[in-house]
């Protein structure tokens, strides 16, 4: 899996954000295929941790916030909260929130004519 997430980093990083989002969301169907529904593992945190970037980059911050709270939640089932990835996840999905926010309050301004 290291080297997967190497190849899904290389794509985000060449701006290749949609086939990244591509490769994520074949290899969570195989983990479910695998596991189960809904798979609990550091593996199916790291791809939603890479979707939500995905998504964030995107800015689709809807789905980006989808998947940050996912992959939070198992960061902090398996690692617990004082895990440095837990927090990691945590920050990452209130920048993400925040912005969100920001971007709508920003769209419902009204400018008034002088």
């Amino acid at each position: 899996m290291a080297k997967f997430f190497l190849e899904i980093d290389e794509l985000i990083q060449n701006n290749e954000t949609q086939k990244a989002l591509n490769f994520l969301m074949s290899e969570l169907e195989a983990q479910r295929e695998m596991f189960g529904k809904e798979p609990n593992s550091e593996e199916v945190a790291e791809i939603y941790e890479r979707m939500g970037l995905c998504y964030d980059i995107q800015r689709m911050a809807e789905r980006a916030i989808e998947s940050y709270a996912k992959a939070y939640r198992l960061n902090l089932k398996l690692k617990g909260s004082n895990s440095p990835k837990t927090a990691k996840m945590l920050e990452s999905l209130t920048d993400c929130s925040n912005q969100s926010t920001k971007s709508k309050n920003k769209s419902h301004t009204k400018i008034e004519s002088p």
